[in-house]
């Protein structure tokens, strides 16, 4: 047996289901409500705060969709229960929405969430609805043929022709077409369609839009779906969607796109409302594309993500790409089958920099599958990146979100609501130097996840209805007047009225529109904010509930503006220890762990807990080296009731005096300060066994 000691100073491993001894030193056993950096290693994350109560009922199968506009003008839109309605995106202001007649008849739904599918284009929201079968209109071209002639230089030498005359171009073996139509309009010939076929589409059975208005309002309404104005049913046939249920809508490449259940359908370039060709006489680039999947296999195509110029197809069972290489156009467009995982069909797929990420069902649980694409080319293979933490990802993932400044993923289900999954990454050069899991518990269970500059915007359920709320993932970002971010979730900052017949202030939780609900079993904390002078931060003491939308506290608050939400607690709980070589394999033998040493930056009050297995299981809290368990102020000053918390870097040591197989070591943070922790260090004694 001989004394040693270890560090490691790489702790954004993030969890890892491996067998210990197979995990990466900088993995964890278990970890939640952790924001893992490159340049601190694990941190409590930021809080969700407060935006606005949406609406009182529980939302069970809503679709959510985002508009982001530009800078100043955002939106949440809900569609549930034949109705549709937009909030403002910073301050959940309800918008106007007027309905065009008969246009709500296309919201009906029993399940918005899995049967629509919502795509905005500047000011234009298109709406799909799985459930309804595209027709067409039973009218038909007007006017009859004058004549026919072989070919158009025979029509234009006609003499005298009447504006309204309309011939038929028949064409013969040495042309290039055959049997277009041409009518005399103004003076001149220009094509038209075949005389007596139906040439519209049925406004009422496609896709609606939510267009928003110059004065702030938005309108739900029927579209005025471009005709056809050339050839005939043969020569320029209705798009494949007709007679067909479409199943999404996207926008790529200055087209609006459809999928029905095995074609692919988009518009004329630049012409989002035309899926009619421009001329029977030729096929131009700019014409619609309708294409097929070329497959032995029955195809159903569920999403789409765009992508520079790739566009990933995903079907229930396997993966395709829409190439084009540099013009997208009809003749150069082919969908290719790139792989065969089965996915989750109604979770749309999300880019972030060069990669597309997929939920795949594997199971009872779920995997994310990573794609590198690369301009127009795509790898035939997908990385498992849940690999490492296969039983993590539960089945029933409903929405996926990726923010570029945050480096990361996060991840909504059905299956636990209340619990958002949260994949982070960090390449350097073309190597990924973190892959890090781990999950957020939330206060609510949300419904809807998206990513808007450095925020996340989340719609949450809660017993009285629907909130929105959101994160700022810049975790650099301090509260005004103070030297950190107040850790709480829910958080609102309210002014307390003070009532001298009780010397008692109250705390009422509403904002401008509604009352927000707490319940009563759910403590709150009630901080000074940064507005307070030397008591800013100061932790109001001794408050009550005495009903959901109210906090009381004795004492003389009157006018004072603070911060009020619900704790959470941030955990990392550590992998059991081994002695490793340089290269990080294990060395097999016995370990006895003596204590711990745990560096940590920008933080306030933490602990650390040892557990000791077995007949007599110990769990001891540490505070850190020289501050108070209770306060989180450096011993010796002011208490945290008389001044702002101490915001400090550090090293606590932590006493372990036991066999590493024997003990579980977690860090925990559950004030509303921050924490991040760097690095560790274990001393012990070790007696060799042999390597692995």
């Amino acid at each position: 047996m001989s004394a040693t000691s270890q560090s490691v100073d790489k702790l954004f491993g993030g969890i890892s289901h491996q067998a210990p001894a197979q995990r990466y030193p900088s993995q964890h056993q278990d970890q939640v409500n952790i924001h893992n950096k490159v340049k601190s290693g694990p941190s409590k994350r930021m809080p969700t705060e407060h935006v606005a109560k949406i609406t009182d009922t529980q939302g069970n199968g809503a679709l959510v969709h985002t508009i982001n506009r530009d800078s100043t003008e955002r939106y949440k839109v809900v569609v549930l229960d034949g109705n549709i309605r937009v909030f403002d995106l910073d301050t959940g202001e309800e918008k106007v929405v007027g309905f065009a007649p008969d246009a709500e008849l296309y919201l009906s739904s029993n399940d918005p969430a899995n049967e629509f599918s919502l795509v905005t284009v500047a000011d234009y929201t298109f709406v799909v609805n799985s459930t309804k079968q595209v027709g067409k209109l039973s009218d038909t071209v007007s006017g009859s043929f004058t004549g026919s002639k072989q070919r158009f230089t025979e029509v234009t030498q006609i003499d005298n022709p009447d504006n309204g005359d309309i011939y038929e171009v028949a064409g013969d073996y040495s042309s290039r077409f055959d049997n277009y139509y041409v009518v005399r309009e103004g003076g001149v010939w220009r094509e038209t369609a075949r005389p007596g076929e139906e040439f519209k589409l049925d406004p009422d059975t496609m896709p609606h839009t939510l267009v928003r208005n110059a004065d702030g309002t938005f309108t739900f309404k029927q579209v005025d779906w471009s005709y056809r104005e050339a050839g005939d049913l043969q020569s320029v046939p209705f798009p494949s969607f007709v007679g067909s249920y479409m199943q999404y809508v996207f926008f790529y490449r200055n087209r609006l796109g459809f999928l029905t259940t095995r074609n692919v359908i988009m518009s004329r370039t630049g012409d989002f409302f035309n899926f009619f060709r421009e001329t029977a006489t030729d096929l131009l680039a700019t014409d619609p594309i309708d294409v097929a999947a070329s497959s032995t296999s029955v195809v159903t195509f569920r999403s789409a993500a765009p992508h520079n110029k790739t566009l990933m197809l995903n079907a229930d069972q396997s993966q395709f790409v829409l190439n084009a290489g540099d013009i997208l156009s009809p003749k150069s467009v082919s969908i290719d089958p790139t792989t065969d995982y089965v996915i989750r069909t109604k979770v749309d797929p999300v880019t972030a920099g060069p990669n597309v990420y997929f939920a795949a069902e594997a199971g009872s649980f779920t995997s994310l599958m990573e794609y590198y694409v690369e301009d127009s080319a795509v790898v035939n293979t997908a990385a498992d990146v849940t690999a490492h933490v296969s039983s993590l990802l539960p089945a029933g993932v409903t929405q996926m979100a990726s923010n570029s400044n945050f480096s990361g993923l996060f991840i909504v289900n059905n299956e636990k609501p209340y619990r958002m999954y949260v994949y982070q990454w960090y390449w350097q050069g073309d190597k990924k130097v973190m892959s890090a899991w781990n999950y957020w518990d939330m206060p609510g269970d949300v419904l809807s996840v998206a990513s808007v500059d450095s925020y996340l915007i989340m719609v949450v359920r809660y017993d009285d209805g629907l909130y929105l709320e959101r994160v700022n993932l810049d975790d650099d970002k301090l509260d005004s007047g103070l030297p950190y971010f107040v850790r709480l979730d829910r958080r609102l900052t309210v002014t307390g009225s003070y009532n001298s017949n009780d010397n008692e202030t109250t705390w009422t939780l509403t904002d401008a529109d509604a009352s927000i609900e707490i319940d009563t079993s759910v403590d709150l904390t009630v901080i000074k904010d940064g507005s307070n002078g030397n008591e800013s931060g100061v932790l109001v003491q001794n408050t009550t509930r005495p009903n959901n939308t109210q906090v009381k506290a004795p004492g003389d608050y009157g006018g004072v503006s603070c911060v009020i939400g619900v704790r959470y607690t941030a955990m990392t709980e550590l992998s059991p220890l081994y002695l490793r070589n340089d290269d990080d394999s294990v060395l097999m033998g016995n370990l006895v762990l003596r204590s711990m040493r745990i560096a940590y930056s920008e933080s306030g009050y933490f602990d650390v807990e040892v557990e000791r297995l077995g007949a007599n299981t110990q769990t001891i809290p540490v505070s850190p080296a020289n501050t108070d368990p209770v306060t989180g102020r450096v011993i010796g000053s002011a208490d945290w009731s008389l001044g702002t918390p101490s915001i400090q870097d550090g090293v606590v040591s932590v006493p372990v005096l036991s066999n590493a197989r024997h003990v579980r070591i977690r860090i925990k943070n559950d004030s509303p300060l921050p924490s991040a922790w760097q690095q560790y260090e274990w001393g012990g004694e070790f007696t060799a066994n042999y390597k692995v």
